[in-house]
């Protein structure tokens, strides 16, 4: 299984693929369901298939006085990601820049332009973006 660097060129066997995006922290019932939805996508139309996650939990970012805390390590989520079917794990490194794009330039610039993403699925209560704004109507406005 791969494991990308969203700040580094894709590549091009990866390009079109279904991407799970949340912070999937761990992999819980919600997670394994979200991920499973875009794995069973991408196999049904040939293409990869990506988990992508957030490292660190962007927590750390927005609150640094509380407590660190991490369910899994990217080593184990790695490893649990290949056991569900997916092709490649994804990790979002969560800093400045990352945390001051909008939800409109995370979509189109990384999740379209660099990834070339085919669809997305995600849970319904996962937001992104500059604060906060990017969530599942913004995802499918984009299509």
């Amino acid at each position: 299984m791969r494991w990308l660097d969203h700040r580094d060129p894709v590549p091009e066997a990866l390009r079109g693929a279904v991407i799970a995006l949340g912070n999937f922290d761990g992999f819980h019932q919600g997670h394994q369901a979200v991920a499973g939805e875009a794995i069973g996508w991408a196999k049904a139309e040939g293409r990869p298939s990506i988990i992508a996650t957030f490292d660190p939990h962007p927590v750390r970012f927005f609150r640094p006085d509380v407590p660190p805390f991490r369910l899994t390590t990217l080593e184990q989520r790695q490893e649990l990601y290949l056991a569900a079917g997916a092709t490649a794990m994804l990790v979002f490194h969560f800093d400045a820049e990352l945390a001051g794009t909008s939800a409109e330039d995370f979509i189109q610039t990384i999740l379209v332009d660099r990834f070339g993403a085919h669809g997305v699925v995600t849970g319904g209560d996962f937001t992104f973006g500059k604060g906060a704004k990017g969530n599942v109507d913004l995802l499918r406005s984009f299509g």
